[in-house]
């Protein structure tokens, strides 16, 4: 049985429960998932828990001892998605390639937003070359750090259009420096690339662009070349309200107060059945 020291490793074990790898075996089979075994580990009393009490235990101990990437994804969409949108004309979407970096946390409603995440954990080396490919796709673009580092932060992006969230205590996000609106370095190739097939062949026709019949060896070239010839504005909406289209599933049990806050962001990542909801909800209720 687990303590309530605060050891590095055990920082990282509570982590690793907090991920959409460990609750996607839960959602396929609740009683060979292996968080049950993780759950056990890190309890810190003898006292019969139900797990949802004991996860957001945990969810506490990493909030004041190991603020991870998990906490502020998590912020963030409980902030500026549930809070300040909502799902029904809002997506987010997460880990999504643009260019040659891959973003933490992509907002798409009127425009597009994007949000680097950098914790105390990770390297800023890649910043500055992260921010130009995000300026290709993005309306604005906002780095999000812990309110440790966020007067550095302040200074390093002084005079530029990129905004700054700092990360506080107990998972508050404060806005330091509000983003811009910069359309300069929009790219046609970049917005194209970030697409699947389905969604640019749908996007140029809804711009009224005739797809020839070419085999499919040629499709993705001449398509590209074919949005090269449109406004960029014009096509970064449509490439806008092409990823838009990525709903979820259930929005309604997304919402609901039978998912816990804490892990608001893991369901939004695997978008689960209804059916694999109830597996969620049975396990939180299970006692250990």
């Amino acid at each position: 049985m687990g303590g309530t020291y605060h050891s590095k490793d055990r920082n990282r074990g509570i982590s690793s429960i907090f991920c959409p790898a460990t609750f996607r075996e839960v959602l396929r089979d609740p009683e060979q998932a292996r968080l049950v075994q993780k759950v056990i580990k890190y309890k810190a009393t003898r006292r019969p828990l139900k797990v949802r009490t004991l996860l957001y235990q945990f969810y506490g101990e990493l909030e004041s001892n190991y603020c991870n990437e998990y906490l502020f994804k998590n912020s963030l969409l409980n902030t500026k998605l549930l809070e300040a949108h909502g799902l029904a004309d809002t997506v987010v979407l997460n880990e999504f390639r643009i260019a040659n970096s891959i973003a933490d946390f992509v907002l798409l409603n009127g425009e597009i937003r994007t949000f680097e995440i950098k914790t105390d954990l990770d390297n800023f080396d890649k910043l500055e070359k992260q921010i130009l490919d995000y300026q290709q796709f993005s309306n604005r673009v906002s780095v999000v750090v812990s309110s440790k580092a966020a007067s550095r932060m302040e200074r390093s992006l002084s005079g530029s259009t990129v905004g700054l969230i700092a990360f506080n205590e107990k998972s508050s996000l404060q806005t330091i420096k509000e983003s811009v609106v910069d359309n300069s370095k929009l790219s046609h190739e970049v917005l194209f690339k970030a697409l699947r097939k389905s969604e640019y062949i749908s996007a140029l026709r809804g711009l009224s662009v005739d797809i020839p019949e070419i085999p499919n060896t040629m499709i993705f070239r001449e398509c590209l070349q074919l949005s090269k010839r449109i406004d960029i504005l014009e096509f970064q909406t449509a490439v806008r309200d092409a990823l838009k289209t990525r709903t979820l599933k259930c929005p309604d049990l997304l919402n609901s107060d039978k998912t816990p806050k804490y892990l608001k962001h893991i369901c939004y990542s695997l978008n689960p059945s209804e059916t694999e909801y109830r597996r969620l909800f049975e396990f939180l209720d299970t006692v250990h």
